[in-house]
């Protein structure tokens, strides 16, 4: 469901069912806003997608077992 079709939804309702709407969700707003969640950070292995794939020597598996 999109933002725009719960708009469509939500102007279908009578105005007092509008206001009971708002009335409900307005303290999780405001609890949302004093207390926010940090966005989480973009992954940097995008940065990746275009550099040829790592080809490890047989020393390197050596190295690193």
């Amino acid at each position: 469901m999109t933002w725009n079709d719960v708009l469509v939804l939500v102007r279908q309702f009578s105005v007092l069912d509008q206001v009971r709407l708002i009335e409900r969700i307005a303290p999780e707003i405001e609890q949302a806003l004093q207390h926010p969640q940090p966005e989480p950070k973009k992954s940097l292995w995008g940065l990746c997608t275009e550099l040829p794939p790592l080809r490890l020597s047989p020393v390197s598996y050596a190295i690193a077992a």
